[in-house]
């Protein structure tokens, strides 16, 4: 679960809401700038996110964590509004054998 949350490209196969995601550059080995992009109900404008993200790997668990950045080449888009997480997090926790528990919490103001 850790890996399928990480992979950019697989993710539009499970995540039927999101327009574009892509890596925007590292910062350490557990850090990085990326955008997302999804698709919201109309009469909605779609939304997107610059966020810097950072993982830690804990035992057999996992923490990813990840808040709203401003980044000199990636501004808002005229197409989209761009919302704000305040703080975003997952942890997967492993539960016996190849089995685990998600936790998500988020803090996100979508704006508009």
């Amino acid at each position: 679960l850790y890996d399928v949350l990480h992979d950019t490209s697989y993710r539009k196969k499970w995540d039927s809401n999101m327009i574009e995601t892509y890596d925007i550059g590292r910062l350490t080995v557990n850090a990085d700038v990326g955008y997302y992009s999804w698709k919201c109900p109309s009469p909605l404008k779609n939304r997107d996110f610059v966020t810097l993200r950072s993982w830690l790997p804990l035992g057999n668990d996992y923490m990813i964590i990840n808040y709203s950045v401003k980044h000199p080449k990636y501004p808002p888009r005229k197409d989209f509004v761009r919302a704000v997480s305040l703080q975003t997090g997952y942890l997967i926790k492993a539960n016996g054998d190849g089995a685990c528990i998600l936790y998500y919490l988020t803090q996100v103001d979508p704006r508009g």
